[in-house]
């Protein structure tokens, strides 16, 4: 089966149309658009009555 021109254009377009695509799937996922702040975690403490010293040494090692 042979290809005319237009067939030729149209596959050509797809290709095109899908670098597109991919290139900016890749720009999208790798690159910052903004300048996030950073969190920072103030104060972290656990509820009553989940800290104990044996736990605390056991996860230590």
């Amino acid at each position: 089966m042979r290809y005319g021109m237009g067939g030729q254009r149209e596959i050509a377009v797809v290709l095109a149309l899908a670098a597109a695509g991919l290139t900016l799937a890749g720009v999208v996922a790798f690159v910052p658009w903004y300048e996030r702040p950073r969190a920072v975690v103030v104060d972290l403490h656990p509820p009553d009555g989940l800290f104990t010293p044996e736990l605390s040494a056991r996860q230590a090692r």
